[in-house]
Parts: structure tokens; sequence; C-alpha cells
């Protein structure tokens, strides 16, 4: 199915005492168990889904979703091209949503 924000998890930084207010990093799990793409298209379309699922659970949460994008960023190969796709695909979906 599609990604979700309750496929998330947080786990506290190696060395780092919650106690005290230290850092927890956001996990995302995919098990991945209908397919595996390594088309941008698919990319950039799962990406979207996460997006507008953050959006529609969580309202005001696109600064999350940001950190999200900039962490996928930091990792994954072709994010250039993906990024971009992200974009097209958001427009698109714009464009459905106006249609009706």
């Amino acid at each position: 199915g599609d990604s979700r924000s309750d496929e998330c998890s947080s786990y506290l930084s190696s060395g780092i005492n919650a106690e005290y207010g230290e850092k927890y990093e956001a996990v995302l799990i995919d098990f991945g168990l209908t397919s595996n793409s390594s088309l941008v298209e698919d990319k950039g379309v799962d990406l979207y889904v996460l997006e507008k699922a953050f959006l529609s659970t969580h309202p005001n949460s696109q600064d999350l979703f940001d950190k999200i994008l900039a962490g996928y960023c930091s990792v994954a190969k072709c994010q250039k091209a993906v990024v971009s796709k992200l974009c097209e695909i958001r427009l698109r979906g714009r464009k459905r949503s106006m249609v009706g």
C-alpha cells in the first residue's frame, strides 16, 4: 500500500539521553511488499503520496515533510531528478483537483 505517517518511528540517536532533551531521529519504514522500482516517476509518486498523507492526517506538517525530503536528498541516488519529478507530479495533482 501507500506510505503513511503511521509507518514512521523514532529512535534515540546513539549515545544521547532523552531524559535531558536530546534528539530523536525519525525513521520511515517502507516494507515494499508489492514492488520495487528504480524509475524516477515511481519514486516521485511515492514521495507525492507520502506528502499528501502527511498533510491530510497532520495539518500544518509541511515543514516536517520538507525535513523528510531533505533527508531523502542527502542519501538517495538521482535525488535531483526525483525531486524535479515530484514538482511535476504536484502540478499534475493540482490540475486534477481543479478539473474535478
